[in-house]
């Protein structure tokens, strides 16, 4: 579904950049309440995987979620074939990049005796 939108040169860039900005803004205040009630959850087990992984998923959190504002933009709004297929090929990389980050964060560390420490 193509949103036609009909506000002169630069109309058809105004829903796509509102998306974003509603991406990162949700992005922001869902990254605040979700890991704040994760990291509550996962300090009352006994595991500290799960403290390993919440942190470890803390900062890619707001990209993923850029990453799928931009793809929901990329659907609603009108622009050429061409830019639509990099930018979706640019929002993959971004995505396996990302990925590997919340990997890296969480295979970064090692066991001690008291718990997990940082290498």
């Amino acid at each position: 579904m193509v949103l036609p939108v009909d506000a002169g040169p630069l109309g058809s860039f105004w829903i796509p950049f509102a998306i974003l900005l509603l991406a990162a803004i949700g992005g922001v205040l869902g990254r605040r309440v979700l890991f704040a009630r994760l990291r509550r959850l996962a300090a009352a087990t006994a595991s500290p995987l799960d403290d390993l992984l919440v942190e470890a998923a803390y900062r890619p959190f707001l990209i993923w979620c850029l990453i799928l504002g931009a793809e929901f933009a990329l659907e609603l709004a009108a622009f050429p074939d061409a830019f639509t297929a990099h930018a979706r090929q640019a929002l993959f990389v971004l995505g396996v990049i990302s990925f590997a980050g919340f990997l890296a964060g969480a295979s970064g560390r090692k066991r001690s005796n008291s718990g997990w420490a940082s290498v």
